[in-house]
């Protein structure tokens, strides 16, 4: 994870989830076009890679800090 919070999900695939995750361990699980993102057991993002874009919007729901302790 880059310190802008920018995520590689594998291939060319990347996605930003903030920059205040930037220094916590991050665990990318990928099945085809789905990726999902987790912090321990919070799940941060959920997404549904398109092929045919480098950069992928996640999901609008996004957990706040306070759920990461």
């Amino acid at each position: 994870m880059a310190a802008n919070g920018h995520v590689n999900l594998g291939g060319d695939a990347v996605t930003s989830i903030g920059s205040a995750w930037a220094a916590a361990t991050v665990t990318i699980v990928r099945d085809g076009h789905d990726a999902v993102i987790t912090h321990d057991t919070l799940v941060i993002a959920r997404i549904r890679i398109d092929p045919r874009h480098r950069y992928q919007n996640r999901s609008t729901w996004k957990p706040t800090l306070s759920e990461r302790s």
